[in-house]
């Protein structure tokens, strides 16, 4: 699978809607569409509007990477620097471009951004109890575990578990953590996948539905991804 996974390639548009609800405000609704596209090591994100033809890309390439932004009355580059160059331009542009969470999120084997092999390689992972479950018919794993603090540094992970589905390459089904931050916050995450398509035998989520919900009161919101998916096989021109 993580062989299957580096070299995983798709192209897929994402429609999102998000709702915030706190404490002593109006509820909060957004929408939200954008198009994600992998073919190895080149990567691609476009956000779209809805209200217009207005779009903002970013693509990276295995030599240089760019940023385009697009409206009724121009179009400007944003920027345009070569890839292996300067550690700080890559930085920007991992920020700009992959947001790993959202461009790996429709596929089934990673978490937290990562793929699921190399995540539990991560030091300070540990597994801290094991069980089957059944949900609709289907003969599921659940994994509690430590949450490795390299991850995520400054904030500290707690209460975290997935379930995975053994028929569909260990697809990641739900997963759920407790988020401690430094100033006292906590919030209670728990995300869910349904699959559909399999592309080169990795199953892609056509919908993945996020809440948060915040210790105490007061806050929490929810997302809902619906995946449709364009191509499994996009061209390379499309990245450069």
């Amino acid at each position: 699978m993580e062989q299957k996974l580096a070299n995983a390639s798709f192209h897929c548009q994402v429609d999102g809607m998000d709702i915030t609800r706190k404490r002593g405000a109006q509820e909060k609704s957004g929408r939200f569409q954008f198009e994600v596209a992998k073919l190895k090591k080149n990567i691609l994100r476009k956000d779209l509007n809805h209200n217009d033809d207005a779009f903002q890309l970013s693509a990276k390439n295995d030599l240089y990477a760019y940023g385009l932004k697009s409206d009724s009355n121009h179009k400007s580059l944003l920027y345009l620097t070569q890839v292996g160059v300067s550690l700080a331009d890559d930085m920007r542009i991992d920020v700009a471009v992959e947001d790993m969470a959202i461009l790996n999120g429709p596929f089934a084997g990673f978490f937290y951004g990562l793929p699921l092999c190399e995540f539990v390689k991560s030091e300070g992972f540990s597994i801290n109890r094991i069980s089957e479950i059944e949900s609709d018919g289907a003969q599921l794993v659940r994994l509690d575990f430590t949450f490795p603090k390299e991850v995520t540094p400054k904030i500290e992970v707690t209460d975290c578990y997935f379930v995975c589905n053994p028929k569909l390459g260990w697809a990641v089904i739900e997963s759920g953590s407790t988020r401690k931050f430094i100033g006292g916050q906590v919030d209670v995450d728990v995300f869910k996948h349904e699959f559909g398509e399999i592309i080169r035998e990795v199953p892609i989520a056509r919908r993945i539905v996020s809440t948060l919900t915040r210790q105490g009161g007061g806050y929490d919101s929810e997302s809902d991804f619906k995946i449709q998916v364009l191509s499994d096989a996009p061209t390379r021109d499309i990245f450069f």
